[in-house]
Order: structure tokens, then sequence, then C-alpha cells
């Protein structure tokens, strides 16, 4: 009893003492909430309820089915025809590749195939670079590349990179092969370079 006499006192005293300070305005020039008392010892207790009005029973997560991640695929499978690596790859670099064709070529004046046979080590460990790539996320996580680019959907992506999707980058590496075929096709006819 003795004990809740003091702690009321002493909260009656700190009350007191920051009421003075304020009105002095030492402490602070902003405008102080008025100091109130709060129970230590009330409680809130939140229950949920079905929309019939019957209680809702809590999951244990632990007794929940896992999901299965599919294992990531063997090499064969990476690079058969209809696996996930051999388009997307060579759209990717056939992307990189017209870029990087059309800036030399503005910039030195030297057509494609002139490019390549000058740089040829440059180029090569650029392709290894960016296929090594492509499939790293599918080695680091030990999942199934497949299912990777799956999630990289618009309902996976963030609001503003909605529009960056796979089906997105497959269409521009599509458009970037036909791109480089046609840059090779027409410096060929024409002798030199097209721009």
């Amino acid at each position: 009893m003795n004990s809740t006499m003091n702690m009321k006192s002493t909260t009656a005293q700190t009350a007191v003492s920051r009421a003075s300070v304020r009105s002095s305005g030492i402490a602070s020039t902003r405008p102080q909430l008025p100091a109130r008392k709060t129970n230590l010892r009330s409680k809130v207790v939140v229950r949920a309820e079905a929309p019939n009005g019957a209680p809702v029973q809590p999951k244990d997560p632990f007794l929940a089915e896992p999901v299965v991640v599919p294992k990531m695929e063997s090499w064969e499978e990476l690079m058969a025809f209809s696996g996930p690596v051999p388009e997307r790859v060579n759209g990717r670099l056939a992307m990189l590749g017209f870029v990087a064709a059309v800036g030399a070529e503005l910039s030195t004046g030297q057509t494609a195939w002139t490019q390549f046979a000058n740089n040829s080590f440059v180029v090569e460990t650029h392709w290894l670079l960016f296929a090594a790539a492509s499939i790293a996320p599918s080695l680091m996580t030990g999942n199934s590349l497949t299912e990777i680019t799956k999630a990289a959907s618009e309902k996976g992506l963030p609001d503003g990179m909605s529009k960056f999707t796979a089906d997105v980058e497959l269409l521009n590496g599509r458009a970037a092969m036909v791109g480089c075929a046609a840059l090779i096709i027409i410096e060929g006819i024409k002798g030199s370079a097209l721009f």
C-alpha cells in the first residue's frame, strides 16, 4: 500500500514539475499535450469472427502445406529447343549486340563485321558473361529457372515495374535479333557501314 501511495505522489510531483517547466517556457516552444493518467492494467482483446458470426479458428502455420518449388533443371532441359535459356539468352545478347554495334558504328564508322573481327575476344567475353548472368538466379537459389521467369509477370512485379515483364523482354529480344540480322545483311549488300 505504501509503495502505491509513493508511486501516486511521485507521479503527481512529476506532473506538477512538467507543468511548471511548460509554463516557464524553458523546455520547449512547441505546444505540449497535457499529462494524463494511464491505467497499466487495462487490456484490449480482439476476436476475429466469420461473416456469419461464428468464431474463426486460427490456422497453425506449422501445419500449412508447404509450397513446392521445382528444383533447378538439368543442363539438357535448360538448353533444350523449348527450354527457358536459348531464346532468352539470344534475345539478351541481340539487344546488347545491336546497341553496341550501332553505337560503335556511329562513333567509328566501322561495319558490324569489322567491329567483331577487331574485338572478337571482348565480344565473346560479353556473350559468356550475359549467358552466365541469365542462368545465375537459378544456380544461386537452386530453384527452377522456368518458375523464376514465370514470377516476372505483371502480378509478381512492383507497381512501377509492371511493364517490364518476361514476355516484354522476349519481344524486345526478338526485335533486336531481327535488327542485328538486318544490320548485317544491309551492311553486306551495301559494302560499308549503315550509319
